[in-house]
Order: structure tokens, then sequence, then C-alpha cells
């Protein structure tokens, strides 16, 4: 990032409709203030609906079958430590 100008990353970024200055802000907070870590609440709490809503299908997909891989491994193990308990 520092290697690009402002007037650089905005020609790259920055489409023509966009009339706010928010990549302006964005390259202010990463490089001006050395501020390199962005926390988003949405995406830490609706994972699955925050990567559809931002188009990322694939990376949905595979959270998806992740987490159905996880719940499934989960409750067997806890089957197979139910069983040998009894």
């Amino acid at each position: 990032m520092q290697n690009f100008s402002k007037e650089q990353f905005l020609m790259y970024v920055k489409n023509k409709e966009d009339s706010d200055d928010y990549y302006a802000d964005a390259y202010d907070h990463l490089v001006l203030e050395k501020k390199w870590f962005y926390w988003n609440w949405g995406a830490a709490f609706f994972s699955f609906y925050w990567l559809l809503y931002r188009r990322m299908y694939f990376e949905a997909f595979v959270l998806a079958v992740l987490a159905a891989f996880l719940i499934v491994f989960i409750a067997s193990v806890g089957c197979v430590i139910n069983f040998a308990l009894v």
C-alpha cells in the first residue's frame, strides 16, 4: 500500500459512479493512520449471510459445507462417547 500514492490508489479502486469519499477515507485510515485492522460485526456474527451479501458464493458454500461437516462430526463423536460410557 505504501508504494502507491493516494491518487493512484483512488484511480485503481474508485468507480466513476462513486461520489463520496469512502475510498479516500479508507486510504487515510490504512496508510496515513497506519491502522491495518478493520472489524466487521456483521461478518463476525452472520458470516454466511454476509458472504452471500458480498456475492462471495463459493466462500459461503465452503462455510456451509464445513459447518455441516462439523455438526455431523460433533454429533457422531458425541454418540460414540455416549455409547462408550454406557
